[in-house]
């Protein structure tokens, strides 16, 4: 019914000429479907016009709202029959370095930009390169849309540790059940530390049965943690989160446990077992 709703709403836009409407709403992403279905039903001129228009400054506008305008156009593409050759090259122009980001401040902005990047982003098994791959992720994991994690699958086999880490860091952003059993529970544990916010993580963590290294990135109590850190497997603990209490002697619960790691603006800790080395 929605999509009925939308090719309606777009075929009475094109045959009033109010693409102007399209170009105001054009950065809010439940305007989408009626952008491209208006793009297919225009006429070649009017699309060119419109598409142009989406690629302009628009100063009242923040930076993720702009690229979103421009991503549309470039979405626009694949809706369209005839378009000025002169046109398609100034959206690929304006809008190639948008979807292959070059640094890390710019992929976390693009992923900030909606679902819209997942459609335009390349496939994650076409780039060799861990760098681009690592700036995929840190994209992807900032789309706030479960969607994001059927793009994040063609990643989970990635074996560098930055590009590991960056979709273990991401998994506070989706459906923690979803997230684990698709993506956490297929990350190499080798070097990783699998951070958990709270009780849910470190229960979803606890039924994939524990990992070595866990980074404890959310506020739990002793009693929490005794319960869903699985002693047969830690090895490192990273206290990353403020401590309710200072006194660690729960964790000589876990024998394996070899190394802690707190964060230095912490106060200090106390009671550790022996055996722990403790660094910061």
């Amino acid at each position: 019914m929605a999509a009925f709703q939308d090719y309606l709403a777009a075929k009475e836009i094109v045959a009033r000429g109010r693409f102007p409407t399209l170009v105001d709403h054009a950065h809010q992403s439940e305007w989408e479907e009626v952008i491209r279905m208006a793009a297919a039903h225009a006429r070649p001129e009017e699309c060119a016009e419109f598409l142009e228009r989406l690629l302009a400054a628009a100063p009242g506008l923040r930076r993720p709202q702009i690229n979103h305008r421009r991503l549309m156009a470039a979405a626009c593409l694949d809706h369209v029959t005839e378009l000025d050759p002169a046109v398609q090259r100034l959206v690929h122009e304006r809008t190639k370095n948008l979807v292959r980001p070059t640094t890390e401040p710019a992929a976390r902005g693009l992923g900030w930009v909606g679902p819209i990047v997942l459609e335009l982003l390349p496939d994650p098994g076409q780039v060799p390169d861990d760098r681009q791959a690592l700036l995929l992720a840190i994209t992807a994991t900032r789309v706030q849309d479960d969607a994001a994690i059927d793009y994040l699958v063609r990643l989970r086999s990635r074996s560098a540790l930055s590009v590991r880490t960056e979709l273990a860091r991401g998994w506070r952003h989706f459906d923690t059940e979803r997230y684990a059993e698709e993506i956490i529970a297929h990350l190499d544990p080798d070097g990783l530390y699998f951070p958990v916010a709270d009780t849910a993580e470190l229960a979803a963590l606890r039924e994939l049965g524990g990992r070595p290294r866990i980074q404890v990135a959310g506020v739990m109590r002793a009693e929490e943690l005794l319960a869903g850190l699985d002693p047969g497997q830690l090895t490192h603990l990273w206290l990353n989160a403020e401590l309710p209490d200072t006194d660690l002697s729960w964790l000589s619960g876990f024998p394996r446990l070899r190394v802690l790691r707190v964060n230095p603006r912490l106060p200090r800790v106390r009671k550790v077992p022996d055996g722990v080395e403790i660094t910061a």
